[in-house]
């Protein structure tokens, strides 16, 4: 036990350890006054350690006791028991947050002062691009970038910086324009990059200014990130137990998932030494992945002009994350008619190219490798003739680990919920697939919903713990070929894993009822008092208006 004493464990995974349900633990911690507090404020994470001394004062009733389990077993002995073997399901590591980064409201307000500063030279949009290279610049050619803050005149800063920026601009605007505005914008930016860590502080607010981009541009800018809470869940629920050689993004928008994914290796797996590699979704995205991932420090290839489904670059990776566009049309490739690798499982229909995608992902796997593909609900579930056959034999086969529901409104400008797909290299006919149903989890604040770290824990750990031996339980369920068989290969979360029981805490509904009573007597006096007076103005009317 000494090994995990000092581990945090959300409550889902404290409820795997002693073997209740959720529900139960959040009992304890309403019902405990001395039940410890959560280790991080803000956070719904326990001290296993804590939690445990505090279970060795609870004993199992008989009616819950496991074979073996003798009369006066506390909760605590179960716990121990648990973690006589290293348990995966201890809350999976998540890549550090930036420490010495400015907060929001500082980037924000120098946001836009740097706009005002650029007000009436081009759109909002372009003003936001351009210092999108400023900040890339500021980093990535440290040195030129201090050369051009030396520059004695505007005119010689418009020059330098003209020979910095690439030569096709996009409707950029142009150094020679800005006047005597750009020393102003240029020092805005060092101010903001200059502290502690250059290259945290530069990246930090490049990512705020890529928010605002996507803002302004609308419904064209949704697709341009992945949320980053999809992006972690994503990253950590692969949780590679060896150092992955190659990682790939064949859809890569802004590269989030190969930063991501980079940060967590770097943290986890210091000796990895994995190749990056992703495939632009657009030649306008291509230069802002390009920037994005050399001002966090990720060194990538990425391979413009190469066949959107991947099924061309079929460079073979260990890890492959991937936000494709949904339901979209796509062209066959006749060249590839002979090719073994071609959509193995069968042809889509060209009305929709989800199933080229997920085949094409699954054919890039290395043995070993993992896989996780963002995709809408609809693939999971499709009644067309040649998805549901496609989804079936890659179920039969063995590429369908997972499917994970996450809830709706987590991506900007658009409700649409989404899965993640757990795929693995072929491995023959599998004993179960897991499910998980965590549509109900996050917080909505407007349009957008937010998940909580310690609700991304549980979605994660339920992965993690499953794939370690442990029974799955909460929102998630293990499912056997045959029950998914009656369904047709639906593979919709939902489906499967059952809904929360309800556990009633009797002292909370007691003192419910009881205020509800409180509040009703009060009404009432309060409406004998309004009686009174209304009846004599009644009567008192009557006797005026009588013939």
């Amino acid at each position: 036990m000494d090994e995990h004493a000092s581990g945090l464990v959300s409550r889902a995974q404290l409820a795997r350890y002693a073997g209740v349900s959720r529900a139960a633990v959040t009992n304890w911690a309403k019902r405990g006054p001395d039940f410890p507090e959560p280790a991080e404020p803000g956070k719904e994470l326990f001290d296993l350690g804590q939690v445990t001394a505090w279970l060795a004062g609870r004993t199992i009733p008989a009616d819950a006791r496991r074979p073996g389990e003798v009369a006066g077993t506390t909760y605590a002995a179960r716990v121990r028991a648990s973690l006589a073997d290293p348990d995966p399901s201890l809350v999976p590591a998540r890549a550090p947050e930036r420490r010495n980064a400015p907060g929001k409201q500082d980037l924000e307000r120098a946001l836009w002062r740097i706009l005002d500063h650029l007000r009436g030279r081009a759109s909002v949009d372009a003003n936001l691009k351009f210092l999108l290279h400023l900040i890339d610049i500021s980093v990535s050619r440290e040195q030129d970038w201090r050369e051009l803050l030396r520059q004695p005149t505007y005119f010689g800063t418009a020059s330098s910086l003209i020979s910095l920026l690439p030569a096709r601009r996009h409707g950029l605007p142009d150094p020679p324009d800005l006047q005597h505005a750009l020393p102003d914008v240029l020092r805005e930016v060092e101010a903001l990059v200059c502290g502690g860590d250059r290259r945290e502080e530069a990246a930090a607010f490049f990512d705020h200014v890529l928010t605002r981009l996507t803002e302004v541009t609308g419904k064209a800018g949704q697709m341009w990130q992945t949320p980053a809470s999809v992006v972690e869940i994503a990253v950590r629920i692969l949780d590679p137990r060896t150092p992955p050689r190659a990682v790939h993004d064949p859809y890569c928008r802004t590269g989030e998932f190969l930063i991501s994914m980079e940060r967590w290796l770097r943290t986890n797996q210091p000796t990895s030494r994995a190749r990056f590699s992703g495939i632009p979704s657009s030649d306008e995205l291509s230069d802002i992945a390009a920037m994005r991932l050399r001002v966090h420090g990720v060194e990538a290839e990425l391979v413009p002009g190469a066949n959107p489904y991947g099924l061309r670059h079929r460079a073979r990776a260990d890890l492959v994350l991937v936000n494709p566009l949904f339901n979209l049309r796509w062209a066959t490739d006749q060249h590839l008619d002979d090719d073994p690798y071609h959509l193995p499982y069968g042809r889509p229909p060209l009305s929709n190219a989800n199933f080229v995608w997920l085949q094409s992902v699954a054919t890039t796997l290395r043995p070993g490798g993992r896989a996780a593909v963002v995709m809408p609900p609809s693939a999971a579930s499709s009644s067309h003739p040649g998805e549901q056959a496609i989804r079936a034999a890659m179920v039969e086969d063995g590429v369908v680990e997972a499917v994970v529901s996450l809830p709706d409104r987590l991506f900007q400008n658009t409700g649409v919920p989404v899965d993640i797909w757990l795929l693995q290299r072929p491995a023959g006919t599998p004993p179960e697939v897991l499910f998980v149903d965590a549509r109900k989890l996050g917080t909505v604040s407007r349009t957008e919903r937010s998940l909580a770290p310690g609700e991304i824990d549980d979605i994660v750990s339920t992965v993690t713990a499953w794939r370690g031996g442990a029974p799955a339980s909460g929102m998630g369920c293990a499912v056997g070929l045959d029950k998914i068989r009656e369904r047709n290969h639906s593979l919709l979360p939902a489906s499967y894993v059952p809904p929360p029981v309800q556990v009633l805490d009797v002292d909370e509904e007691r003192e419910r009822f009881e205020a509800l009573n409180r509040r009703l007597r009060l009404l009432e006096k309060r409406l004998a008092a309004t009686d009174a007076p209304v009846s004599r103005l009644i009567e008192e009317t009557r006797r005026w208006t009588r013939p």
